[in-house]
């Protein structure tokens, strides 16, 4: 889950991305017909998944979309 490569976005078959509480990683992919994608936020516990059966990049626009809007605060997040 740490950057395995000099561009910093790949580790060991993770993409990463963000900072802080919006750090995460996961992996997207998919074929024509189908798109999945997963995003893990650790500092905050957040899993979000996206399936989807059209071509990509539809889940992985669903997960992104949803990364920007969702409210992180690790601090002050309570157990679920």
């Amino acid at each position: 889950t740490r950057s395995q490569t000099p561009s910093g976005l790949y580790g060991f078959g993770f993409q990463i991305g963000g900072s802080g509480d919006t750090r995460h990683f996961g992996h997207a992919g998919g074929a024509e017909g189908m798109n999945g994608a997963l995003r893990i936020y650790p500092a905050t516990g957040d899993v979000v998944v996206a399936l989807s059966n059209l071509d990509p990049p539809a889940a992985e626009m669903l997960v992104e979309y949803h990364g920007n809007r969702m409210p992180l605060d690790a601090a002050n997040k309570t157990p679920k």
